[in-house]
């Protein structure tokens, strides 16, 4: 191609555009979902303490409205871990989805690389033959100079 010029340049640079706001778009879904992961992890770990604190508090000091309490309280957290798992398995739909979409556009890319690499071949076959027949038009041109300064010797 004349100027090293990629007739598709504006394409590939779209592409390329498109692929990092992808990027960064499942970067950040990805700690959106190590969050709701560490809060996950919490409400369990919140949940496994009341348990074991009420487990381990004598029976005989335990009153029915105590008993009624925690019942509660622990229903309430499972109810949250629930919402939570919930939360979480949304993330993930998301995050599959993000890559799914950048897989695709990190393909489109590649396709069109490709073509400028194709093209890139291309032009510098056609500039190595066009310099090539420039050394041999030289080498012709010398050739005959050489043999008309011959003749004017004689």
């Amino acid at each position: 191609m004349k100027n090293g010029s990629f007739r598709l340049e504006p394409l590939l640079n779209y592409k390329r555009l498109i692929e990092e706001k992808l990027q960064q778009e499942l970067a950040m879904i990805k700690e959106c979902l190590l969050k709701e992961e560490e809060r996950l992890d919490a409400l369990i770990a919140r949940k496994e303490r009341s348990v074991r604190q009420f487990t381990e508090h004598p029976r005989s000091e335990i009153l029915l409205q105590e008993v009624l309490l925690y019942h509660h309280f622990l229903n309430q957290i499972t109810l949250e871990v629930d919402r939570q798992k919930g939360v979480l398995d949304e993330i993930k739909k998301r995050l599959e989805e993000k890559r799914d979409e950048l897989v695709r556009a990190s393909h489109e890319k590649k396709v069109v690389e490709r073509l400028k690499q194709k093209r890139d071949r291309i032009d510098r076959k056609e500039r190595a033959k066009a310099e090539r027949r420039i050394l041999e038009e030289v080498a012709l041109h010398r050739y005959r100079r050489g043999g008309e300064e011959d003749s004017v010797e004689k």
